[in-house]
């Protein structure tokens, strides 16, 4: 479980930083990349509207975990997660920024989970 676990981490780090690290998506991975030091998520920071974009997620039937100030946390389950569930929550992403659709949402929209 723990090895199928860094196998999806690590291609989310992968994804992230090959799709999500430059402009307009400005994230950058603070969850440490080495194996033994990651748990089962990996924590996306992004300077403004990460909680909007939690939001449109959710919208979207993504759950993932929002810390202030602007880190978005996604926790692929090593138990029934598939690599092309974790290109689809980056496609999501990709989505809702291209898109705008964070832009409508207003404030903190419901609890923060």
């Amino acid at each position: 479980v723990r090895e199928r676990s860094l196998r999806l981490t690590s291609y989310l780090m992968y994804l992230a930083d090959e799709l999500l690290s430059e402009k307009p998506y400005s994230f950058r991975i603070v969850t440490p990349r080495e194996d033994r030091r990651r748990g089962g998520h990996v924590a996306l920071s992004r300077e403004s509207d990460s909680l909007k974009i939690k939001e449109a997620l959710a919208g979207r039937g993504v759950i993932t975990d929002f810390r202030p100030p602007g880190v978005i946390r996604i926790a692929p389950s090593p138990l029934y997660s598939t690599f092309g569930d974790v290109r689809s929550v980056v496609r999501h992403i990709v989505e809702v920024i291209d898109s705008g659709e964070y832009a409508g949402i207003s404030g903190r929209t419901g609890p923060i989970s």
